[in-house]
């Protein structure tokens, strides 16, 4: 049994601009999730409402990683609303210096930045984007945030969808834990 192992770290989970359950060293909290989707408003065209909903959930090793440790960090996606979403686009964000390993043929468009691509999501599925981060053997201490933001379409109207965040304490070690 590893001692130095945390439970997830926090998750913060925003849908359409209201906040899902999240744990203890989570962002700040919004109002509830709101059941329906409203869709952007074009010129012209009337307003509708679609039962589109996703969550994202983020998920990593260590709440406190420390110098030269590989952190397993996983994003997933799911629908929670009544109609199949297609085009979802992940856009993920990870500390600054740290090496990533990405198994889930995502592109890196800038540095500290990857983009993934995900299929379509029939109501109730969930599809995950798993990558490693490396903490550099000489990082800043101190606290690091790791982001991802979607986009999705229903229907054939593209939408912005939830985004999240995770914080985590760079340290220069972990104290084992007493029984």
């Amino acid at each position: 049994m590893n001692t130095h192992r945390f439970a997830a770290l926090a998750l913060t989970a925003l849908t359409f601009g209201a906040l899902a359950p999240a744990a203890a060293n989570a962002e700040p909290a919004a109002a509830p999730r709101p059941a329906l989707l409203q869709s952007a408003h074009i010129a012209g065209a009337p307003r509708s409402v679609y039962p589109a909903d996703l969550g994202l959930a983020g998920h990593a090793d260590h709440r406190r990683p420390i110098p030269g440790e590989v952190q397993h960090l996983r994003w997933t996606v799911r629908n929670y609303g009544s109609r199949p979403v297609s085009g979802i686009e992940l856009d993920a964000r990870v500390p600054a210096g740290w090496k990533v390993r990405d198994d889930a043929g995502c592109t890196s468009p800038a540095a500290g930045r990857l983009h993934c691509t995900l299929g379509p999501l029939a109501p109730g599925q969930e599809e995950s984007v798993r990558f490693d981060l490396t903490v550099p053997r000489h990082p800043a201490f101190g606290t690091e945030r790791y982001a991802a933001a979607t986009r999705f379409t229903v229907d054939g109207a593209r939408y912005d969808g939830p985004s999240a965040r995770m914080r985590a304490q760079v340290v220069p070690h972990r104290f084992a834990r007493r029984h």
